[in-house]
């Protein structure tokens, strides 16, 4: 796909006029190259958030986010949320009981001819990845092959609050590996940060 297309999409669809070079690259890299890490490490507020946005429109399927804190999942859900091109955010950690249970319905019947015609975006804290009600909606959304890319926001909390802090986060990373392993292809792994170091590269790898 021509990066021109790329930049018209970023306009057209979610309201960047003028998307900068490292986006338009990363997003680029992360439509033709599957089995690949994408470290786009920018300071806070540099637009990191529009590559898995427009990597999301143009792979359609699902995007799975790993969010460390629950209000940057719903600033990043608003975002998103442009209901004129069909994209279909959801924080999960927003949902709860009976409307918990009809979003995972949505997912457990989803069926691949709908995933290739529409974006979702599941944007979700290392909480509920892991927990028992969501684990084998993303299990069987991997085993189905309806993952279209993985992403870890704040990719430096992994390693330097896992550690102590919020261990989940590091449980929450392993997961990712496991459910890649059930996937029957590869999909692009992008990591967001302001501060990563190559130790924290390396935890999350």
């Amino acid at each position: 796909m021509d990066k021109e297309i790329i930049a018209a999409m970023a306009s057209d669809v979610l309201g960047i006029h003028a998307p900068r070079d490292f986006q338009i690259e990363g997003i680029h890299h992360c439509i033709y190259n599957d089995d690949t890490y994408l470290v786009v490490n920018r300071g806070t507020a540099d637009g990191k958030s529009l590559i898995a946005m427009g990597t999301s429109v143009l792979r359609r399927r699902v995007g799975v986010i790993l969010e460390p804190l629950i209000s940057l999942g719903s600033d990043q859900v608003e975002k998103a949320t442009i209901r004129d091109h069909n994209m279909e955010p959801y924080h999960i950690d927003e949902h709860k009981n009976q409307d918990a249970s009809l979003l995972r319905q949505r997912l457990k019947y989803l069926t691949k001819e709908e995933a290739d015609q529409k974006p979702i975006l599941l944007y979700l804290g290392p909480t509920a990845m892991i927990s028992k009600q969501w684990r084998p909606t993303l299990e069987k959304l991997s085993r189905r092959g309806l993952v279209s890319f993985f992403c870890i926001d704040e990719a430096h909390e992994v390693e330097q609050s896992g550690r102590c802090f919020r261990p989940d986060f590091q449980t929450a990373t392993a997961l990712i590996g496991e459910l890649i392993k059930l996937m029957p292809h590869p999909v692009p792994r992008i990591l967001l940060s302001a501060t990563l170091r190559l130790s924290d590269e390396a935890t999350v790898t």
